[in-house]
């Protein structure tokens, strides 16, 4: 029997290094709790296999067992606990971690103060037990207060930060590398959530990025408009926006130049809104707050099928009261992190199984229900159709890839264009002999944004249909 368990305890340490589906905890290879779990397995393991190839020492544990201190023994082990879920996500993840393991957690608990007994006299355990549980209780009343005091923190500093958002900003350097965390901030809009910061010039993904003084990619655009500017407004996310390429390169700078170089008696000029991250809620919001300054003759919507889905980030709303998750955790975390947000922001709730951020109104906060699903998007459209009717602009609805049937249909009954760039590409494919489509398309393998040749080919599409359309003659003809 005593051989029994130290073959039992190691053979599930030693699968748990190869086959987390062999071990009873659910979580993530490499996480936080995996780390605890092995440090338990090794421990349970060493000590099981040093009792068991002694019977004097076997005979030893079991007298001594008996005689654990049990109150010392619970306040060590209930303030190891609290400490722990400290550093985990919050309290309700703790206990679904702790409930269906805590066989595991006796081996462990076990295995420590037989080690911790074996090396005392039996005199000595119960005074070295009430030390260990004193220096964890006040090791853990240490904690509280730092907890309180980072709690008052942000509360303090989440006070402050709409009356000054401008301060609120540290603007990278002229030419600095940066992560997208660095180039945003938190917008006063609560429905654009965040916003490019004015003013950048950056380098990001390795291609120099910048921003003109309304937050824009680009040059400067005066809202003032002449009769003889034809003006292109682009609602967008990452494609429209030009993720991974230069501003030159991004489709609506290429397509600017196509229609200045085939129709130079106008001076065609594009405004490019588009962020990363955005849905077609925000996108919309960011038109009616911005965008309609410029006077657009012409609106063009970049439909990506996360447009459905809550935006990257959301806005951070605290309850400085919860017991749900720690603020010392939180802290560290942030210290920690390669692509710190702005100050006001958070990470979207995020569907793991779908692979893209959550987009069922149910599943998301509140105040950002509004913002997800068909509904949603359709409403923002419609709202777009009529703000068209109101301003004088075409809406023109495309794809760099292919449009979703929902979408090609509420085109047609709202009376937009629309643009599909998968035909244009394959016959561009075709036509130069591409050997490589996905390399020549896409940044990378990881990386599905499209290239400086990809956004060519967009704008191309986008320059056929217009002239196709006869979108251009009606514009030049309403400008003479």
């Amino acid at each position: 029997m005593r051989h029994s368990i130290p073959i039992v305890v190691t053979l599930i340490a030693v699968l748990s290094f190869f086959h987390k589906s062999y071990y009873p905890f659910l979580f993530g290879r490499y996480s936080f709790k995996y780390l605890i779990f092995l440090m338990m397995m090794v421990i349970g393991s060493i000590t099981a296999w040093k009792v068991a190839l002694n019977k004097e020492r076997y005979a030893r544990l079991c007298s001594r067992v008996r005689r654990i201190p049990l109150f010392p023994a619970i306040i060590t082990g209930g303030c190891f606990v609290v400490l722990l879920a400290v550093f985990l996500e919050d309290t309700q993840e703790f206990m679904g971690f702790i409930t269906p393991n805590i066989t595991v957690f006796g081996i462990f608990i076990v295995g420590i103060l037989t080690l911790a007994m074996s090396s005392l006299s039996g005199k000595k355990v119960f005074t070295e037990a009430s030390n260990h549980a004193l220096m964890m209780v006040s090791i853990l009343i240490s904690f509280c207060f730092v907890e309180i005091g980072l709690r008052y923190k942000a509360y303090r500093d989440d006070s402050k930060l709409l009356s000054s958002l401008d301060n609120t900003v540290n603007k990278p350097r002229f030419g600095e590398s940066v992560p997208f965390g660095r180039m945003i901030r938190l917008s006063s809009n609560p429905r654009v959530i965040y916003e490019l910061i004015p003013d950048l010039s950056v380098v990001f993904l390795g291609q120099p990025v910048t921003t003109n003084s309304r937050g824009f990619r680009g040059k400067e655009v005066t809202v003032d408009k002449t009769g003889r500017i034809i003006r292109l407004l682009g609602i967008g996310d990452s494609v429209m926006f030009g993720w991974g390429v230069r501003d030159d390169e991004a489709y609506l700078t290429v397509l600017s130049n196509m229609l200045n170089e085939t129709h130079p008696q106008f001076s065609w000029e594009v405004v490019n809104t588009a962020v990363p991250g955005y849905n077609t809620v925000m996108e919309v919001e960011t038109l009616k707050e911005k965008g309609l300054a410029y006077h657009p003759d012409v609106v063009l919507v970049d439909f990506v099928i996360n447009d459905l889905d809550l935006p990257n980030f959301i806005r951070k709303k605290e309850n400085y009261f919860t017991l749900r998750k720690s603020f010392l955790r939180q802290f560290v975390a942030k210290l920690s992190q390669a692509d710190p947000l702005p100050e006001g922001l958070t990470h979207a709730p995020f569907d793991v199984r779908g692979g893209h951020f959550e987009n069922k109104p149910e599943n998301v906060p509140d105040e950002y229900s509004h913002m997800v699903g068909k509904d949603a998007f359709r409403q923002a459209m419609e709202e777009l159709k009529a703000l068209g009717e109101e301003h004088g602009f075409i809406v023109i609805v495309l794809s760099h890839w292919d449009l979703p049937v929902f979408v090609k249909t509420m085109c047609q009954e709202l009376g937009f264009g629309s643009i599909e760039v998968l035909p244009v590409w394959e016959r561009y494919v075709f036509e130069h002999r591409v050997v490589d489509p996905t390399s020549a398309w896409q940044l990378s393998n990881s990386d599905p944004h499209p290239t400086a040749l990809g956004h060519r080919v967009i704008a191309k599409a986008i320059f056929d249909h217009l002239t196709d359309q006869k979108i251009i003659q009606r514009l030049k003809s309403k400008k003479r």
